[in-house]
């Protein structure tokens, strides 16, 4: 058989996607921020159900495979929704097992696929990414447009996390080579390489940008025909990266990849936030929820910072849902990867994908996530096939259920994205970003209390909730209550100034207040209380890491105004 014709039989269908709905539904995944908002993943599962559903159908059946990676997918689909009743967040945290469903349901497609039709699914990593690259990189000439897709002069195409999208790019590389041979011609797989390794550059990642030289000298040593073409291709990558900042004025990529290994801040400041998560981590064994990091880091943080995720996967894993679905999800990559069923290609991306998880929240975007879906081992024994009728008419109902189910959350994150508040919480009343967003909104004192005592009910660590019972309640002269909700935010954001100075301003009131009604009691111990206010910031100023500071973080202002520092002063003196 000829090499040519070899080519034509393993790239048969190849070009035809129309034909292969799964390489669609992702392809278009991608392009809504790689699945990283759940809008994008509601409606996926909705089709997933949908084409489970199908294929049962015309099938006869489902197969499913029992083995290590299958148990761990389920369960870490399944455990956002267990831990929801223990949640940080409440029942808010069940959108986290929406989020992931689709890992689950795309596992289940992937047992009814051929090994030939998951190497074709796999390519919709360097389409897609090259799609991206191509529309959104020209963007950042349009200003209207610039912001949607550049972040800091970085370009993310729509990911919103321009690593996450360096990262994805990298593994469509990775996928060229491997796949190369179903290309009619052969400069056409490094052509694209070229533009994946434009958006890389683009991106101003430097740890992919490392794990790209790593690669490309993997490739370089291990294929041979790849040697000839990867110098060029480098020399063309640096002329076009320098042209593009000539063009631009934007050195700001060229400058963050030159001093790779000289300021590093915001690598070296991540481990910060590792130690500071990690008793809380062991404190929750089971984890807490979906969420439940963003809510609580303000409580428990010996730095000023603000991350909705750990910056660490593994981490993050264990944060979210306990310590037994990520010695799964570990003991399945390393299984896969030591695998003698696991090809070079699928090695490849395990590595690099899972080298880069220690430095980064890249599972929160499903495009990459179902990259390592398609890399597991499976094994290829303890097959199940569900034959029986009434067992498919179970299935295939409870898959248009489900799917149901989907799209109504799906209205009500899409309703979030969008802003539309008051119509996302009509949807799912859980939602605890769009209630602290109506919160803020409101002009009702009543509405206010019934949401803020609302929010609390399900998250205890919401320090604008707090703040709101507390102005309420003092404008109604509890001032009682007033101090304790007061207190209580202090306690959720320890390292914000304004929590002091509003607590300062609710004291100051009721001491007066007191004063005025000849409540003696109350006036000295509201007295005592301001006067302890400075020793409550010094406790705060105690818990700070100062090698924090040493690394590029900011040190947080944590120093009362003239004024209320004045008036402390004298109330001392008074005594």
């Amino acid at each position: 058989m000829s090499k040519k014709k070899k080519r034509r039989i393993s790239g048969k269908g190849f070009f035809k996607p129309y034909k292969n709905p799964v390489f669609i539904a992702l392809l278009l995944l991608t392009l809504f921020s790689g699945g990283f908002q759940i809008y994008a993943c509601t409606a996926v599962s909705s089709f997933f159900l949908i084409y489970l559903a199908v294929i049962s159908s015309k099938n006869s059946g489902l197969k499913i495979y029992f083995s290590l990676a299958s148990i761990t997918v389920a369960v870490f689909a399944l455990s956002y929704l267990i831990t929801s009743f223990w949640a940080v967040n409440g029942f808010g945290a069940v959108m986290g097992f929406f989020k992931f469903l689709p890992v689950l349901l795309f596992t289940l497609i992937l047992f009814q696929k051929s090994d030939e039709e998951k190497r074709g699914i796999f390519m919709y990593v360097p389409f897609s990414g090259v799609i991206l690259t191509v529309i959104t990189a020209p963007l950042y000439f349009l200003s209207l447009l610039k912001d949607r897709f550049y972040e800091y002069g970085r370009l993310h195409g729509g990911f919103g996390y321009a690593n996450a999208f360096a990262l994805f790019l990298l593994a469509g590389i990775v996928i060229l080579f491997y796949r190369s041979d179903i290309f009619p011609k052969k400069w056409q797989p490094y052509v694209l390489t070229i533009l994946l390794s434009g958006g890389i550059f683009l991106s101003g990642s430097r740890t992919v940008f490392v794990l790209l030289a790593l690669t490309l000298a993997y490739f370089s040593v291990k294929i041979k025909n790849v040697r000839k073409y990867v110098l060029p291709a480098f020399i063309i990558f640096i002329g076009a990266a320098a042209a593009y900042a000539l063009i631009t004025d934007n050195t700001e990529n060229i400058s963050r990849f030159l001093t790779s290994f000289t300021k590093t801040d915001t690598i070296r400041i991540r481990p910060v936030y590792w130690k500071d998560a990690l008793p809380v981590i062991f404190k929750h064994p089971f984890g807490t929820g979906y969420e439940g990091y963003s809510y609580m880091q303000l409580s428990f943080q010996s730095a000023s910072y603000s991350n909705t995720y750990l910056h660490n996967d593994y981490l993050q894993i264990l944060f979210d849902i306990g310590f037994i679905p990520a010695a799964l999800f570990i003991a399945t990559v390393l299984f896969s990867f030591f695998s003698k069923r696991t090809g070079g290609m699928e090695k490849t991306l395990i590595f690099i994908i899972c080298a880069h998880l220690f430095f980064d929240f890249d599972l929160q975007f499903l495009s990459v996530f179902l990259i390592l879906i398609l890399c597991f081992d499976y094994g290829n024994k303890n097959k199940t096939v569900l034959k029986k009728k009434t067992v498919q008419n179970a299935v295939s109902a409870f898959c248009v259920l489900l799917s149901s189910v989907n799209i109504w959350f799906f209205m009500a994150a899409w309703s979030e994205y969008r802003g539309n508040y008051e119509t996302a919480l009509k949807l799912n009343p859980a939602l605890t970003y769009s209630q602290i967003m109506v919160l803020r909104e409101t002009t009702s004192k009543e509405k206010a209390k019934e949401t803020a005592e609302h929010i609390l009910s399900q998250n205890g660590y919401v320090t604008v909730a707090y703040d709101a019972l507390s102005l309420l309640a003092a404008s109604e002269k509890d001032f009682s209550s007033a101090v304790q909700y007061s207190r209580k935010a202090i306690s959720t954001a320890k390292y914000i100034i304004e929590e002091y100075e509003n607590y300062f301003s609710i004291l100051q009131k009721a001491y007066v207040y007191c004063g005025e009604t000849g409540d003696t009691k109350n006036t000295e111990r509201y007295r005592n209380l301001i006067l302890e206010i400075p020793d409550m910031i010094d406790d705060a100023k105690a818990t700070l890491n100062p090698k924090a500071y040493e690394i590029g973080s900011a040190e947080p202002d944590l120093e009362l105004s003239a004024d209320t520092l004045s008036y402390i002063f004298n109330l001392r003196q008074a005594s």
